[in-house]
């Protein structure tokens, strides 16, 4: 990408008031803009993060690379949200059964 140039009017205004004289000029200015910089790898991955608030699974963020990994609940952390309330049995065997159906997990 080029510079950018933007062009401002500054007014000028003189006053003699021994000869009584009132002079209205103009001064264009240019601003040029350069060197336009563009974000970088790093900086856009140290600019994210991510928080793990906890729950079952983990979420975590590598600056390194810039991935993040979420892994999902442990066959345990599942197991602990199931009950043994009728109408759920669930057995040792990790074998539900519900309303006399058998899910495997």
């Amino acid at each position: 990408m080029g510079n950018v140039v933007v062009t401002e009017t500054t007014s000028n205004i003189t006053v003699d008031s021994t000869n009584s004289i009132v002079t209205v000029s103009s001064t264009p200015s240019n601003i040029i803009v350069s060197n336009i910089s563009a974000a970088t790898e790093e900086s856009v991955r140290n600019a994210l993060s991510v928080t793990d608030a906890g729950g079952d699974g983990s979420l975590t963020y590598a600056t390194a690379n810039g991935v993040f990994t979420y892994t999902g609940p442990s066959a345990a952390e599942v197991r602990a949200h199931i009950s043994n309330t009728s109408p759920i049995e669930y057995k040792v065997q990790l074998v539900l059964s519900v309303w006399a159906q058998t899910l495997q997990i």
